[in-house]
């Protein structure tokens, strides 16, 4: 974080090189003694309250120095073929991956998707970038899938809020590392209204069966 948002690539090197995480422990110290973990810990502090008060404008990091970060943080190589895929994920590129169709799609072609919870969102999403007409069938009268139905005390994910997240929706701010089931629907909530999903969802409605019909290629 600190080479990502000061640029200087002193953070990188020795002295502050974490060690490889041996079993399963957070390992959270990095193998540094307390000296340099309280440099490391005082330097990010100032360095986030400089990037929120506008005085650092970090530049967007490269496939090639996400990859050298990730191994020094690992204490492991990782193969250079992981920026791409990495940066995709980061939000520092749109994955935009063109698309060879074996025949041009008839103009009435329209693509149905089943429940409107986290695939189904995303689903949405994409096909609406690439300009397909889609429809929505969700069995319940709000989105949000498992999250709406699931309201148990304590509900919430055991997946990290940050990795829990869609690469084209990033939300730096989530209130808690594991989320709990509100702050996850509100974000499901917030992507179905910035892209305007809601309008194309039939809620109370649910699919029991599907025949596909071979001479229209049509279900």
């Amino acid at each position: 974080m600190l080479r990502q948002l000061t640029g200087n690539v002193r953070w990188l090197a020795e002295p502050y090189r974490p060690t490889r995480a041996h079993g399963p422990g957070d390992h959270d110290d990095g193998g540094l003694d307390e000296a340099l973990q309280r440099e490391v810990r005082d330097a990010a502090y100032q360095a986030v309250m400089d990037y929120r008060a506008g005085r650092l404008s970090p530049e967007p990091l490269t496939p090639q120095q996400i990859t050298e970060m990730l191994a020094i943080a690992l204490a492991e190589e990782i193969p250079p073929d992981y920026g791409p895929l990495l940066a995709e994920e980061f939000g520092l590129w749109t994955r935009q991956i063109p698309t060879a169709a074996q025949q041009e799609a008839p103009e009435d072609f329209h693509v149905l998707i089943i429940g409107c919870g986290v695939s189904g969102i995303s689903a949405a999403v994409a096909l609406k970038a690439a300009g397909i007409p889609y429809t929505i069938l969700e069995k319940n009268s709000a989105i949000g899938g498992t999250w709406l139905e699931n309201v148990y005390p304590g509900c919430g994910a055991d997946t990290p809020s940050h990795l829990y997240s869609y690469s084209f929706a990033l939300k730096p701010n989530w209130s808690h590392y594991f989320a709990k089931r509100e702050e996850i629907l509100d974000y499901l909530q917030g992507i179905v209204d910035e892209h305007a999903i809601v309008d194309r969802v039939i809620f109370d409605t649910e699919v029991v069966r599907a025949t596909y019909i071979e001479d229209r290629q049509a279900w």
